[in-house]
This record gives C-alpha cells, structure tokens and sequence, in this order.
C-alpha cells in the first residue's frame, strides 16, 4: 500500500494511530518514515504519532521536514517526538532539533508551545533558559506551567533566578 491517503480507507489511518503499539521491530514500524515524509490528511497525523512514540530513528529527518506542516496536530506531535534522545539515536546533532523546535515554542497553537517546551527540557541546555523564559507569562495557562517545569528542568543560575523573580516565596 503506497503512502497516499484515499480518505475512505479509515483501516489504514487507524492503523498507522496505533502503530506503536506493536513495538520497534514491527515491519510496519520500518515503514512508518515513509508515510510521515509522504502521507497527508489522518495518515501522516497518525504516523507522526506512532512513530513519535516509538523515537523511530528513521524517521527523524521526516520529522524535522513536518515541523512546518499546516495541521497544528501534525506540529504538536512532532513537537513532542524532537526530543535529545531521538536526536542522538538518529545521529542527528541535538542542534537540528533545537533549531526545529525553537519556532514552535511560539507556535500559534498551544500544545504545540506546550510540545515544544517539553522537548527542549530533555536537551538540558541552560542556553534555552532565555528562550523558554519568555514563555512564563504566555496567555495559555498550560504552556506558562510547562515553562517553569522546563525552567526546572534545564537548572542554572539563570534559571533558578527567573523561576524566583516569577515565584518569590
């Protein structure tokens, strides 16, 4: 089956949505890179998914080319997959990533800001403070709260000085 959507084949949307239950060594998972550079609609939505949850290491090139995909769903979960430990299994330098994620930070959409923030804390760069800081006063209560758990999780004195400022005890 080729990885272009027919929008009445809802089995293979389905499918590609639960994907990652079948484990890494699943052949369907070996073809998961194929549908998320190539699929539209549902089918690259949930081979995103799937293969975001399984950190598939092939197919994070993929990934980084759907960080500008129109559908904010598609972004959120990309957001969430373009995490350092992906990065490094791919042998992808973690500043790629970096790089991809820095504009979802202030994605129009929330949970892609959420996503975005959450990813940027597993690279544990007291760098990104500044640029996660910014989110602390965001107008989504989830994406200021997911700010200061990044902020936590990257440490620094950086860090720790604006979690104080914004929290004084």
């Amino acid at each position: 089956h080729s990885a272009s959507a027919d929008r009445s084949d809802r089995a293979t949307a389905t499918v590609l949505a639960e994907a990652w239950r079948l484990g890494r060594r699943s052949t369907l998972n070996r073809l998961l890179s194929e549908y998320v550079r190539t699929a539209r609609g549902d089918w690259r939505q949930n081979a995103v998914y799937s293969a975001g949850r399984l950190r598939v290491a092939a197919a994070a090139p993929a990934m980084l080319e759907a960080v500008a995909d129109s559908n904010a769903t598609i972004r959120a979960y990309v957001a969430r997959s373009l995490v350092a430990a992906l990065a490094d299994s791919a042998a992808i330098a973690r500043d790629v990533f970096v790089a991809a994620l820095r504009p979802l930070v202030n994605d129009a959409d929330p949970q892609v800001r959420t996503n975005a923030l959450r990813a940027l804390a597993s690279f544990a760069d007291s760098a990104l403070v500044p640029l996660v800081a910014a989110r602390l006063v965001d107008r989504d209560p989830n994406v200021a709260v997911q700010a200061a758990n990044t902020l936590d999780t990257l440490k620094g004195s950086r860090a720790v000085a604006i979690l104080a400022e914004r929290f004084p005890g």
